[in-house]
């Protein structure tokens, strides 16, 4: 299995499926930037088959096959429950608005809205230039800058990433242990946060010990039990 990322970039898709095409692949699920891309035709009418994911075909492309999701109802599920949990200021963080899916899951967002009897100022939207990490972080930075008074408490991201981005940033502004802990610990990744475990560990340990009111025990295990449930945990804070 191949696994392509195009980042938005019609160049890279193209690449891709001259590269799939030249393998012989004997299928492949792709969310097209561009469904006029000659290459999509060209690697379907090589013999391979083509679904096209979360795209909404015109008329005069109804001969393809596709998968789809209902991006307006998505968005407006999204923001009924956000309001269902008391929240009344909300904010929906994604961008370009030319992508069919971000409008639509904006749009859903609207109607939950106007369902509720709010305001529609109380939906406030910041368009990103991207669906990717960097886009989440700097959409928070803007979100936190906003008068507290005014400010969302809560957020509807256009997909994961946006997500991903948005908490990174949050967290770091709320001084987190694991964030700062992470910033020092962090190795080339992209827009990916990647560190390394043992200097990771050791600040996160550094850190804690440090805490007049927190006392670390270490024991040493050799066995586990022979009867009975035993919980084994791993991780930053177990290391």
């Amino acid at each position: 299995m191949f696994l392509c990322n195009s980042d938005q970039s019609a160049e890279r898709e193209s690449e891709y499926l001259a590269n799939l095409t030249e393998l012989r692949v004997r299928g492949v699920l792709i969310t097209a930037i561009n469904l006029d891309n000659p290459r999509i035709r060209q690697i379907r009418d090589s013999g391979s088959a083509v679904v096209i994911v979360d795209r909404v075909l015109d008329a005069d492309a109804l001969d393809w096959c596709a998968v789809g999701v209902d991006d307006v109802a998505g968005g407006d599920l999204a923001v009924e429950h956000l309001i269902e949990r008391g929240h009344r200021r909300f904010a929906y963080i994604g961008g370009p608005r030319e992508l069919r899916q971000v409008a639509d899951r904006l749009r859903g967002a609207e109607l939950a809205v106007e369902r509720a009897g709010l305001d529609p100022a109380s939906l406030t939207v910041l368009q990103t230039n991207g669906l990717d990490v960097a886009e989440g972080r700097r959409a928070c930075e803007r979100l936190l800058g906003v008068a507290s008074i005014r400010r969302p408490t809560a957020a509807f991201c256009a997909n994961d990433l946006v997500a991903v981005g948005l908490l990174q940033h949050e967290r770091r502004a709320l001084d987190s242990l694991v964030m700062a802990a992470a910033a020092k610990a962090q190795v080339p990744a992209g827009s990916a946060l990647a560190v390394d475990r043992d200097v990771f560990s050791a600040e996160i340990e550094a850190t804690l010990s440090a805490l007049p009111s927190l006392t670390v025990v270490r024991e040493r295990i050799d066995q586990l039990p022979a009867a009975g449930l035993t919980l084994v945990a791993t991780g930053p804070l177990t290391a």
